[in-house]
């Protein structure tokens, strides 16, 4: 997880779910549909940055989550989903979902791939996190 500013807000989850599926989550059936996780937060406790995520809270401003994959072999790679959602007063833990139904264009071919999530609030100054340590396998025989 990383975020900035550092310590006072960070991106702390990617889960991948396929809808129907059996464990792991993170194998999905080529054209199965499949949710998308993501899960950032705030700290108000924060000695520097807290008063200001309260503000921000406080005037409900919008954030931008987007996906991206990178195939690890000879799979494609791109932007998977972006996301929006307004920040919301006395509210520092978020989760944003997606859904991606089976058949969906946004259905990912056979391969293995590292998945990367950033939560930008474009605030000034800008605030910005990522987490990219999930990989998703998709494949024909699960």
């Amino acid at each position: 997880m990383s975020g900035q500013p550092a310590g006072a807000f960070d991106v702390t989850g990617v889960t991948f779910t396929e809808v129907g599926g059996v464990a792991p989550p993170n194998i999905i059936g080529v054209g199965r549909g499949f949710t998308i996780t993501v899960d950032f937060k705030g700290d108000p406790a924060d000695p520097i940055f807290g008063a200001w995520w309260t503000g921000m809270t406080g005037l409900k401003l919008p954030y931008i989550v987007t996906v991206y994959y990178e195939s690890i072999g000879g799979a494609p790679e791109g932007t998977l989903a972006t996301i929006g959602g307004d920040l919301v007063p006395g509210k520092h833990v978020y989760t944003q979902t997606l859904s991606v139904p089976a058949g969906s264009p946004l259905a990912l071919p056979e391969g293995l791939y590292q998945v990367a999530a950033t939560v930008r609030i474009p605030a000034f100054p800008t605030w910005v996190g990522f987490k990219q340590d999930t990989f998703i396998q998709v494949s024909a025989g699960a």
